[in-house]
């Protein structure tokens, strides 16, 4: 009956901390992003920090330190699947991102991570299946 316990205890300290990142907020650095076509072709790069902030309702996407291209915006539909907190897992979400015009860009966004290697993926609805790829270089929970 211990084993039971203290394994369930374990199990579940596991699953709360493999969800916990989706949960509070988290800022992605990354030195560039990429711009990218269906086949993973790239098409662009752009120069220069970028800043990612996700909480488990919104995220912010910064190229420029300023905000001036900031993209925010209401994540909804939420998938949360970690089987090692910020090493192996992804977070799959839709979100409807404003840009600083107030254009609505509705997209797809995907945080992946494999062996520790992080990426964020955002899938305009309207790009025609160019894709922003950014490869994370740290990120900081921000409890």
């Amino acid at each position: 009956m211990k084993k039971w316990i203290a394994t369930s205890l374990i199990m579940l300290s596991i699953g709360y901390a493999a969800t916990a990142q989706c949960r509070g907020k988290i800022s992605w650095n990354a030195a560039k992003a990429e711009i990218v076509d269906s086949s993973g072709k790239l098409l662009e790069t752009l120069p220069g920090k970028v800043l990612v902030e996700t909480t488990q309702t919104d995220i912010l996407m910064r190229h420029d330190e300023a905000g001036a291209d900031d993209l925010k915006g209401n994540i909804r539909d939420l998938v949360c699947s970690w089987k090692e907190p910020f090493r192996n897992g992804k977070t799959v979400f839709r979100a409807d991102l404003v840009n600083a015009g107030g254009d609505v860009r509705p997209a797809t966004v995907t945080i992946e991570g494999v062996d520790g290697k992080i990426t964020i993926t955002a899938v305009p609805d309207h790009q025609e299946g160019k894709k922003i790829k950014i490869v994370v270089d740290s990120f900081k929970e921000n409890n």
